[in-house]
């Protein structure tokens, strides 16, 4: 797909990313490979094999998993799936949101009952957000949900 002058092209990671991010938008947390290789359909097949494999190898926010229900797998699935770890292959991508380093910093300068929503939710589900902390968010958490 040729890219118009002057517009940046975009990195087969890049394009990964917001193929994951517009088909998880409805709710699921999980995209299908097959899925992915049909929205880089002008990617090379290997070149995306090859950025996914990466993408989950240097990335903890990144998963690749096998498809639960094996009976449900396509010849398509097979064909997209890409051979990761163990050797299995892996049928489905899933991408965490990066933690919000800042929120734990903001909550505490505003303090729970002042700290946004947003705040809150990003500050709980960091990983050094100690525990007594985490509990006075759960507890505003909760405070709030009842109002």
């Amino acid at each position: 797909m040729p890219v118009p002058d002057g517009e940046p092209t975009r990195s087969t990671e890049d394009r990964i990313r917001e193929a994951v991010a517009e088909l998880t938008a409805r709710g699921s947390s999980w995209a299908g490979i097959v899925d992915i290789r049909k929205a880089l359909a002008d990617v090379d097949h290997d070149e995306v094999t090859r950025v996914l494999q990466d993408m989950a190898r240097n990335n903890p926010n990144i998963h690749l998993a096998p498809e639960a229900n094996r009976k449900a797998l396509r010849q398509e699935d097979h064909d997209a799936a890409v051979t990761f770890g163990a050797g299995e292959q892996q049928h489905l991508i899933a991408i965490e949101p990066i933690p919000d380093a800042g929120a734990l910093g903001r909550v505490q300068a505003a303090g729970f009952a002042d700290a946004t929503d947003a705040d809150l939710e990003a500050a709980r589900l960091h990983h050094d957000t100690p525990s007594s902390t985490y509990d006075q968010i759960r507890a505003e958490q909760k405070r709030r949900a009842q109002q």
